[in-house]
């Protein structure tokens, strides 16, 4: 009768190893299925991510060749001005000295 029990109490455990093989297995196939799918997507949004800071860097370029563009036109405009003072100031010192003689 024990002999019995033992021999039904090991044939259940092999049972229930053969099913955790037989899962385990089953998990493995599925993640070998899966790992290239998942490798694809990280490269997708690998590639994605490169994207994105190419055209933020292009964008950023854009603004400080732009800045520096508006600071030279400012610049300019400054030394034009002050061109426009020196001789509007010679020209009324030439008056004031007419006008004194």
């Amino acid at each position: 009768d024990v002999d019995m029990l033992r021999g039904e109490v090991d044939r259940q455990l092999k049972t229930e190893h053969q099913r955790q093989e037989l899962l385990e297995s089953y998990y493995r196939d599925e993640a070998e299925r899966m790992f290239p799918k998942q490798q694809a997507q990280w490269e997708r949004e690998r590639l994605a991510r490169e994207l994105l800071m190419r055209e933020v860097f292009a964008e950023r370029h854009h603004q400080i060749e732009s800045q520096i563009s508006s600071l030279m036109d400012q610049q300019a405009q400054s030394l034009a001005d002050r061109e426009d003072l020196v001789e509007e100031i010679e020209r009324l010192k030439l008056e004031a000295k007419s006008v004194a003689e």
